[in-house]
């Protein structure tokens, strides 16, 4: 019978094309170690915290690394985000920053990648060694986390200061694709 095989490989393929979105309430507060605020949200085995960094704190940072002046006016004019990421399930989970974005108004924005920082970095002749520390500090754009692994890093959004974002990040567990929303986000 020719429709059982269509049918195994249709069901075989299904989890593939499924997508969850969670609807988890976004709770602000102010972080403990900064005094800035931070948006937490949990979506099943998936935990995230967001923290703004201030302008002056990302220069500071970046200047602190090799990077000159121009350099990090370049990254502080993006809204920075420092961003931890949780899981807590039992299956490992993936994520790819190229599929995540914030909505700021009506408008929607990605993150801005490392891949495109680093082209910048080389196009204006920026050491290794800066480039190097850059990398480790930024959240990393591609990632497997097995089950109880966490990381941390930067974010940086195209977005002005004071702006509103809603940011959505998406991650993949066991062939299904899901997602979470960080709602009131705000630049400093």
């Amino acid at each position: 019978m020719i429709c059982r095989p269509l049918l195994k490989r249709t069901l075989l393929l299904l989890p593939m094309c499924l997508s969850v979105a969670a609807q988890a309430e976004t709770e602000e507060a102010l972080d403990d170690r900064t005094g800035l605020p931070r948006w937490d949200v949990q979506a099943g085995d998936v935990r995230l915290r967001l923290v703004q960094r201030l302008p002056d704190q990302t220069r500071a940072f970046f200047l602190g690394r090799g990077f000159d002046a121009e350099q990090v006016d370049r990254i502080a004019g993006h809204c920075v985000l420092q961003t931890i990421l949780y899981n807590d399930g039992h299956a490992p989970i993936e994520l790819d920053m190229a599929e995540w974005s914030a909505l700021v108004g009506d408008r929607e924005i990605q993150p801005r990648l490392m891949s495109d920082w680093q082209q910048e970095w080389q196009d204006l002749g920026v050491a290794d060694g800066p480039r190097i520390a850059f990398r480790w500090a930024l959240f990393p754009n591609h990632q497997r986390f097995s089950p109880g692994d966490w990381n941390m890093g930067m974010t940086t959004w195209p977005a002005t200061r004071g702006a509103s974002l809603d940011v959505r990040i998406r991650w993949h567990a066991e062939g299904v694709s899901h997602e979470l929303t960080v709602e009131g986000v705000r630049c400093p």
